[in-house]
Protein backbone atom coordinates (compact mmCIF):
# COMPACT_ATOMS: atom_id res chain seq x y z
CA UNK A 1 0.00 0.00 0.00
CA UNK A 2 2.85 2.35 0.92
CA UNK A 3 4.63 1.65 -2.37
CA UNK A 4 1.43 2.27 -4.31
CA UNK A 5 0.97 5.64 -2.60
CA UNK A 6 4.59 6.59 -3.33
CA UNK A 7 3.94 5.61 -6.92
CA UNK A 8 1.03 8.06 -7.01
CA UNK A 9 3.13 10.84 -5.48
CA UNK A 10 5.94 10.21 -7.94
CA UNK A 11 3.54 10.37 -10.86
CA UNK A 12 2.02 13.57 -9.51
CA UNK A 13 5.45 15.21 -9.36
CA UNK A 14 6.21 13.98 -12.86
CA UNK A 15 3.19 15.62 -14.42
CA UNK A 16 3.76 18.89 -12.57
CA UNK A 17 7.44 19.44 -13.30
CA UNK A 18 9.39 19.85 -16.51
CA UNK A 19 12.82 20.83 -17.66
CA UNK A 20 12.99 24.50 -18.51
CA UNK A 21 15.30 25.54 -21.29
CA UNK A 22 13.95 28.97 -22.08
CA UNK A 23 14.58 31.49 -19.33
CA UNK A 24 12.15 34.33 -18.59
CA UNK A 25 12.90 37.59 -20.33
CA UNK A 26 13.84 40.04 -17.60
CA UNK A 27 13.49 43.11 -19.80
CA UNK A 28 9.79 42.58 -20.60
CA UNK A 29 8.30 46.09 -20.60
CA UNK A 30 5.10 45.41 -18.64
CA UNK A 31 6.52 45.32 -15.11
CA UNK A 32 3.27 44.85 -13.21
CA UNK A 33 3.63 42.49 -10.25
CA UNK A 34 0.85 42.90 -7.67
CA UNK A 35 0.80 40.48 -4.75
CA UNK A 36 -1.85 37.76 -4.66
CA UNK A 37 -4.27 38.39 -1.80
CA UNK A 38 -6.75 35.52 -2.01
CA UNK A 39 -6.82 31.75 -1.86
CA UNK A 40 -8.26 29.47 -4.53
CA UNK A 41 -11.30 27.49 -3.37
CA UNK A 42 -12.51 24.19 -4.71
CA UNK A 43 -14.88 24.94 -7.59
CA UNK A 44 -18.62 24.87 -7.17
CA UNK A 45 -20.17 23.09 -10.13
CA UNK A 46 -23.54 23.74 -11.73
CA UNK A 47 -25.72 23.07 -14.70
CA UNK A 48 -26.87 26.46 -15.97
CA UNK A 49 -30.04 26.38 -18.13
CA UNK A 50 -30.12 28.26 -21.43
CA UNK A 51 -33.07 29.81 -23.20
CA UNK A 52 -33.60 26.71 -25.38
CA UNK A 53 -33.55 24.24 -22.47
CA UNK A 54 -29.96 23.05 -22.93
CA UNK A 55 -27.86 22.97 -19.74
CA UNK A 56 -24.18 23.97 -19.72
CA UNK A 57 -21.68 22.59 -17.20
CA UNK A 58 -20.09 25.45 -15.25
CA UNK A 59 -17.32 25.60 -12.63
CA UNK A 60 -17.23 28.68 -10.42
CA UNK A 61 -14.18 29.77 -8.42
CA UNK A 62 -14.93 32.67 -6.06
CA UNK A 63 -11.91 34.06 -4.16
CA UNK A 64 -11.88 33.31 -0.45
CA UNK A 65 -12.37 36.83 0.87
CA UNK A 66 -14.48 38.83 3.28
CA UNK A 67 -18.13 37.86 3.83
CA UNK A 68 -20.40 39.23 1.10
CA UNK A 69 -17.41 40.61 -0.86
CA UNK A 70 -18.21 41.08 -4.55
CA UNK A 71 -15.84 40.45 -7.44
CA UNK A 72 -15.40 41.12 -11.13
CA UNK A 73 -15.73 37.92 -13.16
CA UNK A 74 -13.53 36.44 -15.87
CA UNK A 75 -15.51 34.24 -18.26
CA UNK A 76 -13.61 31.27 -19.72
CA UNK A 77 -15.62 29.35 -22.35
CA UNK A 78 -13.78 26.24 -23.45
CA UNK A 79 -14.15 23.50 -26.01
CA UNK A 80 -11.33 21.58 -24.27
CA UNK A 81 -13.05 20.65 -20.96
CA UNK A 82 -13.44 23.04 -18.08
CA UNK A 83 -11.83 20.47 -15.75
CA UNK A 84 -10.29 16.99 -15.52
CA UNK A 85 -11.74 14.51 -13.05
CA UNK A 86 -8.70 13.26 -11.13
CA UNK A 87 -8.62 9.93 -9.31
CA UNK A 88 -7.97 9.90 -5.55
CA UNK A 89 -5.51 10.93 -4.11
CA UNK A 90 -4.61 13.32 -6.95
CA UNK A 91 -8.02 14.94 -6.54
CA UNK A 92 -6.89 16.12 -3.09
CA UNK A 93 -3.68 17.66 -4.38
CA UNK A 94 -4.52 19.36 -7.65
CA UNK A 95 -7.33 21.17 -9.45
CA UNK A 96 -6.78 20.53 -13.14
CA UNK A 97 -8.05 23.00 -15.69
CA UNK A 98 -6.79 21.70 -19.05
CA UNK A 99 -5.29 23.58 -22.00
CA UNK A 100 -3.63 26.15 -19.73
CA UNK A 101 -0.03 24.82 -19.59
CA UNK A 102 2.04 27.81 -18.43
CA UNK A 103 -1.07 30.02 -18.47
CA UNK A 104 -2.62 29.00 -15.14
CA UNK A 105 -6.03 30.66 -15.21
CA UNK A 106 -6.60 29.91 -11.52
CA UNK A 107 -4.00 32.56 -10.69
CA UNK A 108 -6.59 35.20 -11.54
CA UNK A 109 -8.63 33.98 -8.57
CA UNK A 110 -5.67 34.70 -6.28
CA UNK A 111 -5.76 38.28 -7.55
CA UNK A 112 -9.40 38.88 -6.72
CA UNK A 113 -11.37 37.68 -9.75
CA UNK A 114 -14.20 35.20 -9.80
CA UNK A 115 -13.52 32.66 -12.55
CA UNK A 116 -16.41 31.05 -14.40
CA UNK A 117 -15.25 28.16 -16.57
CA UNK A 118 -17.82 26.76 -19.01
CA UNK A 119 -17.93 23.68 -21.21
CA UNK A 120 -19.46 25.16 -24.37
CA UNK A 121 -22.51 23.53 -25.90
CA UNK A 122 -21.94 19.92 -26.97
CA UNK A 123 -18.55 19.56 -25.22
CA UNK A 124 -17.18 18.35 -21.90
CA UNK A 125 -20.04 17.73 -19.49
CA UNK A 126 -22.45 20.13 -21.24
CA UNK A 127 -25.62 19.14 -23.03
CA UNK A 128 -26.53 20.07 -26.58
CA UNK A 129 -24.85 19.69 -29.94
CA UNK A 130 -22.17 21.71 -31.65
CA UNK A 131 -23.62 22.73 -35.00
CA UNK A 132 -20.42 24.35 -36.25
CA UNK A 133 -16.81 23.47 -35.49
CA UNK A 134 -15.72 27.01 -34.63
CA UNK A 135 -17.29 29.24 -32.03
CA UNK A 136 -20.38 30.39 -33.92
CA UNK A 137 -23.62 32.28 -33.45
CA UNK A 138 -25.26 29.63 -31.28
CA UNK A 139 -22.47 29.79 -28.72
CA UNK A 140 -22.54 33.57 -28.87
CA UNK A 141 -26.18 33.51 -27.71
CA UNK A 142 -25.34 30.90 -25.05
CA UNK A 143 -22.71 33.27 -23.67
CA UNK A 144 -25.33 35.96 -23.22
CA UNK A 145 -27.39 33.59 -21.05
CA UNK A 146 -24.32 32.71 -18.96
CA UNK A 147 -23.56 36.40 -18.47
CA UNK A 148 -27.12 37.01 -17.25
CA UNK A 149 -26.69 34.14 -14.81
CA UNK A 150 -23.35 35.51 -13.54
CA UNK A 151 -24.55 39.02 -12.79
CA UNK A 152 -27.42 37.62 -10.70
CA UNK A 153 -25.03 35.80 -8.35
CA UNK A 154 -24.43 37.30 -4.90
CA UNK A 155 -20.64 37.36 -5.41
CA UNK A 156 -20.80 39.30 -8.71
CA UNK A 157 -20.20 43.04 -8.91
CA UNK A 158 -21.69 43.10 -12.40
CA UNK A 159 -18.41 43.52 -14.32
CA UNK A 160 -17.18 40.81 -16.68
CA UNK A 161 -14.10 40.23 -18.81
CA UNK A 162 -13.78 37.49 -21.44
CA UNK A 163 -10.49 35.77 -22.23
CA UNK A 164 -8.79 32.59 -23.32
CA UNK A 165 -6.31 30.92 -25.66
CA UNK A 166 -7.08 29.75 -29.22
CA UNK A 167 -10.67 28.44 -29.44
CA UNK A 168 -11.35 29.82 -25.96
CA UNK A 169 -10.12 33.20 -27.19
CA UNK A 170 -12.42 32.97 -30.20
CA UNK A 171 -15.34 32.26 -27.87
CA UNK A 172 -14.27 35.28 -25.80
CA UNK A 173 -14.32 37.40 -28.93
CA UNK A 174 -17.67 36.09 -30.21
CA UNK A 175 -19.24 36.91 -26.83
CA UNK A 176 -18.63 40.61 -27.53
CA UNK A 177 -21.25 40.62 -30.29
CA UNK A 178 -24.02 40.29 -27.73
CA UNK A 179 -23.08 43.89 -26.82
CA UNK A 180 -23.92 43.08 -23.21
CA UNK A 181 -23.21 46.11 -20.98
CA UNK A 182 -21.66 43.94 -18.24
CA UNK A 183 -18.72 42.97 -20.50
CA UNK A 184 -16.06 45.63 -19.98
CA UNK A 185 -12.89 44.16 -21.58
CA UNK A 186 -11.68 41.15 -23.55
CA UNK A 187 -8.35 39.33 -24.08
CA UNK A 188 -8.62 36.92 -27.04
CA UNK A 189 -5.19 35.25 -26.96
CA UNK A 190 -3.62 33.43 -29.93
CA UNK A 191 -6.88 34.09 -31.71
CA UNK A 192 -8.00 35.02 -35.20
CA UNK A 193 -10.05 37.91 -36.53
CA UNK A 194 -10.64 36.62 -40.07
CA UNK A 195 -11.09 32.86 -39.62
CA UNK A 196 -10.71 32.24 -43.36
CA UNK A 197 -7.30 33.89 -43.84
CA UNK A 198 -6.04 33.61 -40.26
CA UNK A 199 -6.82 29.96 -39.60
CA UNK A 200 -8.23 27.64 -42.23
CA UNK A 201 -7.09 29.00 -45.58
CA UNK A 202 -4.10 31.31 -45.26
CA UNK A 203 -3.81 33.14 -48.56
CA UNK A 204 -6.70 30.99 -49.81
CA UNK A 205 -4.68 27.74 -49.39
CA UNK A 206 -6.24 25.05 -47.22
CA UNK A 207 -4.12 24.17 -44.17
CA UNK A 208 -4.96 20.48 -44.04
CA UNK A 209 -2.43 19.59 -41.33
CA UNK A 210 -3.73 22.13 -38.81
CA UNK A 211 -7.37 21.45 -39.59
CA UNK A 212 -7.06 17.66 -39.53
CA UNK A 213 -5.10 17.52 -36.28
CA UNK A 214 -7.50 19.89 -34.56
CA UNK A 215 -10.45 17.93 -35.92
CA UNK A 216 -9.06 14.64 -34.55
CA UNK A 217 -8.22 16.35 -31.23
CA UNK A 218 -11.83 17.50 -30.79
CA UNK A 219 -13.24 14.09 -31.70
CA UNK A 220 -11.04 12.44 -29.07
CA UNK A 221 -12.20 14.88 -26.39
CA UNK A 222 -15.83 14.25 -27.28
CA UNK A 223 -15.27 10.52 -26.76
CA UNK A 224 -13.93 11.38 -23.27
CA UNK A 225 -10.24 10.81 -24.05
CA UNK A 226 -7.19 12.99 -23.52
CA UNK A 227 -5.79 13.08 -27.07
CA UNK A 228 -2.37 14.53 -26.25
CA UNK A 229 -1.34 11.33 -24.47
CA UNK A 230 0.59 8.59 -26.26
CA UNK A 231 -0.61 5.91 -23.80
CA UNK A 232 -3.56 5.25 -21.51
CA UNK A 233 -1.34 5.43 -18.42
CA UNK A 234 -2.67 8.85 -17.33
CA UNK A 235 -6.27 7.80 -17.97
CA UNK A 236 -5.82 4.58 -16.00
CA UNK A 237 -3.99 5.86 -12.93
CA UNK A 238 -4.62 9.62 -12.68
CA UNK A 239 -7.80 10.75 -14.45
CA UNK A 240 -11.38 9.71 -15.02
CA UNK A 241 -11.38 12.25 -17.85
CA UNK A 242 -13.85 15.15 -18.03
CA UNK A 243 -15.04 16.41 -14.64
CA UNK A 244 -18.78 15.92 -14.10
CA UNK A 245 -21.01 18.43 -12.37
CA UNK A 246 -21.19 17.36 -8.73
CA UNK A 247 -23.73 14.59 -8.26
CA UNK A 248 -24.37 14.32 -12.02
CA UNK A 249 -22.08 11.45 -13.10
CA UNK A 250 -25.03 9.47 -14.46
CA UNK A 251 -26.19 12.44 -16.52
CA UNK A 252 -22.65 12.91 -17.89
CA UNK A 253 -22.54 9.27 -19.01
CA UNK A 254 -25.81 9.75 -20.85
CA UNK A 255 -24.57 12.97 -22.47
CA UNK A 256 -21.39 11.27 -23.69
CA UNK A 257 -23.32 8.27 -24.96
CA UNK A 258 -25.52 10.48 -27.17
CA UNK A 259 -22.90 13.02 -28.29
CA UNK A 260 -23.29 13.82 -31.99
CA UNK A 261 -21.32 16.95 -32.84
CA UNK A 262 -20.55 18.62 -36.12
CA UNK A 263 -16.80 18.64 -36.80
CA UNK A 264 -14.35 20.56 -38.91
CA UNK A 265 -14.10 17.79 -41.49
CA UNK A 266 -17.83 18.23 -42.08
CA UNK A 267 -17.34 21.81 -43.19
CA UNK A 268 -13.78 23.07 -43.80
CA UNK A 269 -12.96 20.54 -46.50
CA UNK A 270 -15.82 21.98 -48.58
CA UNK A 271 -14.92 25.65 -48.11
CA UNK A 272 -12.95 27.28 -50.90
CA UNK A 273 -14.24 30.85 -51.25
CA UNK A 274 -15.36 33.42 -48.74
CA UNK A 275 -18.67 34.05 -50.51
CA UNK A 276 -19.72 30.40 -50.75
CA UNK A 277 -23.32 30.06 -49.61
CA UNK A 278 -23.52 26.32 -48.91
CA UNK A 279 -25.13 25.56 -45.59
CA UNK A 280 -23.46 23.82 -42.68
CA UNK A 281 -25.66 21.08 -41.22
CA UNK A 282 -28.73 22.98 -42.43
CA UNK A 283 -28.00 25.68 -39.85
CA UNK A 284 -26.07 28.63 -41.22
CA UNK A 285 -24.13 29.53 -44.34
CA UNK A 286 -20.35 29.38 -44.42
CA UNK A 287 -19.83 33.12 -44.62
CA UNK A 288 -21.93 33.83 -41.53
CA UNK A 289 -19.80 31.78 -39.13
CA UNK A 290 -16.30 32.22 -40.43
CA UNK A 291 -15.16 35.15 -38.33
CA UNK A 292 -15.84 38.22 -36.19
CA UNK A 293 -14.96 40.55 -39.07
CA UNK A 294 -18.24 39.55 -40.75
CA UNK A 295 -20.18 40.77 -37.73
CA UNK A 296 -20.62 44.35 -36.57
CA UNK A 297 -17.15 44.66 -35.02
CA UNK A 298 -17.03 48.45 -35.30
CA UNK A 299 -19.67 48.68 -32.56
CA UNK A 300 -17.60 46.64 -30.08
CA UNK A 301 -16.21 49.61 -28.20
CA UNK A 302 -14.48 47.99 -25.23
CA UNK A 303 -10.72 47.55 -24.72
CA UNK A 304 -9.23 44.49 -26.48
CA UNK A 305 -5.90 42.80 -25.69
CA UNK A 306 -4.40 40.91 -28.63
CA UNK A 307 -1.82 38.42 -27.38
CA UNK A 308 0.20 36.11 -29.63
CA UNK A 309 3.61 34.79 -30.66
CA UNK A 310 5.62 35.03 -33.87
CA UNK A 311 5.17 31.33 -34.63
CA UNK A 312 1.41 31.19 -34.28
CA UNK A 313 0.24 30.16 -37.79
CA UNK A 314 -2.07 32.93 -39.04
CA UNK A 315 -3.12 33.88 -35.52
CA UNK A 316 -0.28 36.41 -35.38
CA UNK A 317 -1.82 38.50 -38.12
CA UNK A 318 -5.24 37.78 -36.58
CA UNK A 319 -4.14 39.37 -33.31
CA UNK A 320 -2.75 42.37 -35.18
CA UNK A 321 -6.05 42.73 -37.04
CA UNK A 322 -8.19 42.68 -33.91
CA UNK A 323 -5.86 45.23 -32.28
CA UNK A 324 -6.15 47.54 -35.31
CA UNK A 325 -9.85 47.13 -36.07
CA UNK A 326 -11.80 47.09 -32.85
CA UNK A 327 -12.36 50.82 -32.33
CA UNK A 328 -11.48 51.33 -28.65
CA UNK A 329 -8.49 53.64 -28.16
CA UNK A 330 -7.17 51.53 -25.25
CA UNK A 331 -6.62 48.33 -27.25
CA UNK A 332 -3.28 46.63 -26.60
CA UNK A 333 -1.08 44.10 -28.41
CA UNK A 334 1.64 41.72 -27.17
CA UNK A 335 3.71 39.59 -29.60
CA UNK A 336 6.36 37.37 -28.05
CA UNK A 337 8.91 34.73 -29.14
CA UNK A 338 6.41 31.89 -28.74
CA UNK A 339 4.49 29.25 -30.58
CA UNK A 340 0.71 28.89 -30.29
CA UNK A 341 -0.29 28.97 -26.63
CA UNK A 342 3.02 30.40 -25.46
CA UNK A 343 4.49 27.23 -23.97
CA UNK A 344 7.63 27.13 -26.12
CA UNK A 345 10.10 29.87 -27.00
CA UNK A 346 11.31 29.89 -30.61
CA UNK A 347 14.16 32.39 -30.39
CA UNK A 348 17.12 30.23 -31.35
CA UNK A 349 19.28 31.24 -28.40
CA UNK A 350 16.49 30.34 -25.95
CA UNK A 351 14.86 27.31 -27.56
CA UNK A 352 12.58 25.26 -25.34
CA UNK A 353 9.92 25.57 -22.69
CA UNK A 354 9.53 29.04 -21.26
CA UNK A 355 8.90 30.14 -17.68
CA UNK A 356 7.61 33.48 -18.91
CA UNK A 357 4.59 34.45 -16.81
CA UNK A 358 1.85 35.06 -19.38
CA UNK A 359 -0.64 35.84 -16.62
CA UNK A 360 0.96 39.18 -15.63
CA UNK A 361 0.33 41.19 -18.84
CA UNK A 362 -3.27 39.94 -18.94
CA UNK A 363 -3.73 40.69 -15.24
CA UNK A 364 -2.48 44.26 -15.78
CA UNK A 365 -5.00 44.66 -18.60
CA UNK A 366 -7.97 43.42 -16.56
CA UNK A 367 -6.93 45.24 -13.38
CA UNK A 368 -7.03 48.47 -15.32
CA UNK A 369 -10.35 47.93 -17.07
CA UNK A 370 -12.30 45.86 -14.53
CA UNK A 371 -10.91 47.16 -11.24
CA UNK A 372 -10.06 50.70 -12.35
CA UNK A 373 -6.45 50.49 -11.16
CA UNK A 374 -4.31 53.32 -12.49
CA UNK A 375 -1.23 52.03 -14.28
CA UNK A 376 1.89 53.95 -15.20
CA UNK A 377 2.94 54.27 -18.83
CA UNK A 378 5.68 51.71 -18.14
CA UNK A 379 3.09 49.25 -16.85
CA UNK A 380 0.70 49.87 -19.70
CA UNK A 381 2.40 50.22 -23.14
CA UNK A 382 0.08 50.03 -26.11
CA UNK A 383 2.16 47.59 -28.19
CA UNK A 384 4.89 45.26 -26.94
CA UNK A 385 6.78 43.02 -29.37
CA UNK A 386 9.92 40.92 -29.32
CA UNK A 387 12.61 40.97 -32.02
CA UNK A 388 13.85 37.45 -32.72
CA UNK A 389 17.61 36.89 -33.00
CA UNK A 390 18.13 40.13 -31.04
CA UNK A 391 16.67 39.15 -27.64
CA UNK A 392 15.02 42.51 -27.28
CA UNK A 393 11.54 43.63 -26.27
CA UNK A 394 10.30 46.85 -27.84
CA UNK A 395 7.31 49.14 -27.35
CA UNK A 396 5.29 51.12 -29.86
CA UNK A 397 1.99 52.93 -30.26
CA UNK A 398 1.03 50.86 -33.29
CA UNK A 399 1.93 47.82 -35.32
CA UNK A 400 3.77 47.95 -37.59
CA UNK A 401 5.59 50.75 -35.73
CA UNK A 402 5.41 54.22 -37.26
CA UNK A 403 9.17 54.45 -37.85
CA UNK A 404 9.21 51.52 -40.28
CA UNK A 405 10.71 52.15 -43.72
CA UNK A 406 9.68 49.91 -46.64
CA UNK A 407 12.48 48.86 -48.98
CA UNK A 408 12.06 46.99 -52.25
CA UNK A 409 14.56 44.30 -53.24
CA UNK A 410 14.80 42.96 -56.76
CA UNK A 411 14.74 39.16 -56.81
CA UNK A 412 16.52 38.55 -60.09
CA UNK A 413 18.27 40.44 -62.90
CA UNK A 414 16.91 38.10 -65.56
CA UNK A 415 13.91 35.83 -66.03
CA UNK A 416 14.11 32.41 -64.34
CA UNK A 417 12.41 29.26 -65.64
CA UNK A 418 11.91 26.57 -63.01
CA UNK A 419 10.26 23.14 -62.82
CA UNK A 420 8.51 22.87 -59.45
CA UNK A 421 8.16 19.60 -57.55
CA UNK A 422 4.88 18.36 -56.07
CA UNK A 423 6.78 16.58 -53.26
CA UNK A 424 8.38 19.71 -51.81
CA UNK A 425 8.07 20.20 -48.06
CA UNK A 426 8.79 23.05 -45.69
CA UNK A 427 9.29 20.71 -42.75
CA UNK A 428 7.41 20.72 -39.46
CA UNK A 429 9.39 23.37 -37.55
CA UNK A 430 7.43 26.33 -38.92
CA UNK A 431 4.82 28.76 -37.69
CA UNK A 432 2.01 26.83 -39.44
CA UNK A 433 2.61 23.67 -37.40
CA UNK A 434 1.14 24.50 -34.00
CA UNK A 435 1.91 21.39 -31.97
CA UNK A 436 5.55 20.49 -32.45
CA UNK A 437 7.80 20.12 -29.40
CA UNK A 438 10.68 22.46 -30.07
CA UNK A 439 12.76 20.97 -27.26
CA UNK A 440 13.02 17.75 -29.27
CA UNK A 441 13.03 18.78 -32.91
CA UNK A 442 15.12 21.92 -32.57
CA UNK A 443 15.67 24.17 -35.57
CA UNK A 444 16.83 22.40 -38.71
CA UNK A 445 19.42 23.75 -41.08
CA UNK A 446 17.08 24.44 -43.98
CA UNK A 447 19.54 23.60 -46.76
CA UNK A 448 18.07 20.12 -47.13
CA UNK A 449 14.50 21.42 -47.13
CA UNK A 450 15.44 23.89 -49.88
CA UNK A 451 16.95 21.32 -52.24
CA UNK A 452 13.83 20.98 -54.42
CA UNK A 453 12.85 24.64 -54.27
CA UNK A 454 13.68 27.64 -56.40
CA UNK A 455 16.19 29.44 -54.17
CA UNK A 456 16.78 33.10 -54.91
CA UNK A 457 19.62 34.62 -52.88
CA UNK A 458 18.80 38.25 -53.45
CA UNK A 459 20.70 40.42 -50.95
CA UNK A 460 23.98 40.42 -49.00
CA UNK A 461 23.51 42.13 -45.64
CA UNK A 462 26.31 44.66 -45.05
CA UNK A 463 24.93 46.05 -41.79
CA UNK A 464 22.61 44.55 -39.20
CA UNK A 465 19.05 44.68 -40.53
CA UNK A 466 15.87 44.42 -38.43
CA UNK A 467 12.78 43.33 -40.35
CA UNK A 468 9.67 44.35 -38.40
CA UNK A 469 6.20 44.26 -39.87
CA UNK A 470 4.48 42.60 -42.82
CA UNK A 471 6.70 41.69 -45.81
CA UNK A 472 5.05 41.79 -49.23
CA UNK A 473 6.00 39.56 -52.15
CA UNK A 474 5.37 40.86 -55.67
CA UNK A 475 5.86 38.08 -58.20
CA UNK A 476 5.53 38.62 -61.92
CA UNK A 477 4.81 35.03 -62.84
CA UNK A 478 3.94 32.80 -65.78
CA UNK A 479 2.67 29.27 -65.03
CA UNK A 480 1.38 26.23 -66.88
CA UNK A 481 -1.01 25.31 -64.07
CA UNK A 482 -4.13 27.54 -64.23
CA UNK A 483 -4.64 27.28 -60.46
CA UNK A 484 -1.22 27.17 -58.76
CA UNK A 485 -0.35 27.53 -55.07
CA UNK A 486 2.69 29.61 -54.20
CA UNK A 487 4.72 28.97 -51.07
CA UNK A 488 7.44 31.47 -50.21
CA UNK A 489 9.89 31.25 -47.30
CA UNK A 490 12.11 34.18 -46.36
CA UNK A 491 15.41 32.86 -44.97
CA UNK A 492 18.76 34.00 -43.59
CA UNK A 493 21.91 32.34 -44.95
CA UNK A 494 24.59 32.54 -42.28
CA UNK A 495 28.27 33.09 -43.16
CA UNK A 496 28.94 29.42 -42.33
CA UNK A 497 26.34 28.31 -44.90
CA UNK A 498 23.55 27.32 -42.53
CA UNK A 499 20.07 28.51 -43.49
CA UNK A 500 17.60 29.86 -40.92
CA UNK A 501 13.86 30.42 -41.18
CA UNK A 502 12.55 33.99 -40.88
CA UNK A 503 8.93 33.88 -42.08
CA UNK A 504 6.77 32.50 -44.86
CA UNK A 505 3.52 32.95 -46.73
CA UNK A 506 1.12 30.86 -48.81
CA UNK A 507 -1.11 32.08 -51.63
CA UNK A 508 -3.52 30.64 -54.19
CA UNK A 509 -2.91 32.51 -57.43
CA UNK A 510 -6.55 32.63 -58.54
CA UNK A 511 -7.10 35.17 -55.72
CA UNK A 512 -4.53 37.59 -57.17
CA UNK A 513 -7.02 40.39 -57.89
CA UNK A 514 -6.03 43.02 -55.35
CA UNK A 515 -7.40 46.21 -53.86
CA UNK A 516 -5.54 49.16 -52.34
CA UNK A 517 -8.31 50.00 -49.87
CA UNK A 518 -9.59 47.68 -47.13
CA UNK A 519 -12.45 45.40 -48.16
CA UNK A 520 -13.49 44.08 -44.76
CA UNK A 521 -11.02 45.53 -42.25
CA UNK A 522 -7.71 47.38 -41.96
CA UNK A 523 -4.48 45.40 -42.24
CA UNK A 524 -2.06 46.32 -45.03
CA UNK A 525 -2.44 46.68 -48.79
CA UNK A 526 -2.77 44.77 -51.03
CA UNK A 527 -6.16 43.37 -49.99
CA UNK A 528 -7.77 40.28 -51.52
CA UNK A 529 -11.45 39.38 -51.37
CA UNK A 530 -11.03 35.56 -51.55
CA UNK A 531 -14.41 35.45 -53.24
CA UNK A 532 -15.56 33.32 -56.13
CA UNK A 533 -16.54 36.40 -58.13
CA UNK A 534 -12.97 37.76 -57.99
CA UNK A 535 -11.23 34.43 -58.67
CA UNK A 536 -9.57 34.02 -62.08
CA UNK A 537 -7.40 31.21 -63.38
CA UNK A 538 -3.90 32.00 -64.55
CA UNK A 539 -3.83 32.48 -68.36
CA UNK A 540 -1.47 30.28 -70.35
CA UNK A 541 1.73 31.87 -71.70
CA UNK A 542 1.10 35.21 -70.04
CA UNK A 543 2.77 36.95 -67.11
CA UNK A 544 0.53 37.96 -64.21
CA UNK A 545 1.33 40.12 -61.18
CA UNK A 546 0.75 38.26 -57.92
CA UNK A 547 1.18 40.42 -54.85
CA UNK A 548 0.57 39.08 -51.34
CA UNK A 549 1.80 39.24 -47.75
CA UNK A 550 4.15 36.98 -45.93
CA UNK A 551 3.33 36.44 -42.26
CA UNK A 552 4.31 39.31 -39.92
CA UNK A 553 7.64 39.12 -38.14
CA UNK A 554 10.29 41.02 -36.19
CA UNK A 555 13.73 39.52 -36.83
CA UNK A 556 17.35 40.70 -36.75
CA UNK A 557 19.41 39.67 -39.80
CA UNK A 558 23.04 40.03 -38.87
CA UNK A 559 25.82 41.61 -40.88
CA UNK A 560 27.52 39.14 -43.21
CA UNK A 561 24.39 37.05 -43.81
CA UNK A 562 22.43 36.81 -47.05
CA UNK A 563 18.69 36.90 -47.63
CA UNK A 564 17.06 34.08 -49.53
CA UNK A 565 13.57 33.59 -50.90
CA UNK A 566 12.75 29.88 -51.30
CA UNK A 567 9.79 29.29 -53.64
CA UNK A 568 7.76 26.16 -54.28
CA UNK A 569 4.34 25.07 -55.55
CA UNK A 570 3.79 22.44 -52.86
CA UNK A 571 4.11 22.13 -49.10
CA UNK A 572 3.36 18.53 -48.21
CA UNK A 573 3.66 18.67 -44.43
CA UNK A 574 1.10 21.41 -43.94
CA UNK A 575 -1.06 22.44 -46.88
CA UNK A 576 -3.31 20.72 -49.39
CA UNK A 577 -1.52 18.71 -52.08
CA UNK A 578 -0.83 20.65 -55.27
CA UNK A 579 0.67 19.70 -58.60
CA UNK A 580 4.12 20.27 -60.00
CA UNK A 581 4.35 23.11 -62.48
CA UNK A 582 6.63 25.09 -64.77
CA UNK A 583 7.17 28.66 -63.64
CA UNK A 584 8.82 31.61 -65.26
CA UNK A 585 9.75 34.37 -62.79
CA UNK A 586 10.05 37.76 -64.49
CA UNK A 587 12.99 40.04 -63.65
CA UNK A 588 10.57 42.69 -62.37
CA UNK A 589 9.64 40.48 -59.38
CA UNK A 590 10.53 41.92 -55.98
CA UNK A 591 10.04 41.63 -52.24
CA UNK A 592 9.20 44.63 -50.07
CA UNK A 593 10.60 44.41 -46.54
CA UNK A 594 9.59 46.59 -43.56
CA UNK A 595 12.81 47.75 -41.89
CA UNK A 596 13.40 49.44 -38.53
Amino acid sequence: MKMKFLHYIGLYLLINTSLVFCQPFKNFPIQYRPKAQYKIPRPKTYYVPLRDGVNLAVDVYVPKGKPKEKFSTLLYQTRYWRGIDLIFPFSLLKIMVPSTRNFDVLKFVKHGYALVSVDVRGTGASEGKKVSALSGLKEMHDANDIIEWIIQQEWSNGKIGTFGISYIGMAAQMTLFNFHPAVKASAPMYSGFDYYDDISLSGGVFNQNLNRKWNDFCKALDSNKLPALKSNFFNEFVSNNVRPVKGEKKRLNEILKNRNNWYFDNEAWSVAFLDDKRTINGYVSVDSILSPHMLNYKKVNIPILGYTGWWDAGFTKGSIKLFKNYPNSENQLVIGPWIHGGEFCIDEQYLGKTKFDHIQPVLAFFDKHLKGIELSKEENPKVVYYTLNQNQWKISDNFPPKNIQYQSFSLTIKNIIFQTDSLTTNGTATRYNLDFDITKKQFPDRNTLDEKKLNIDFYEVRNDMVITGIPTLKLVLKTQNPDPRIFAVLEEILPDGRVKYITEGAFRAIHRKSYTNPLYYEYQAPYHSYTRKDAHEMPSNQFEVIEYHLEPISYLVKKGSKLRLALSSSELDTFEISNSDVWEIHKDSQIILPLE
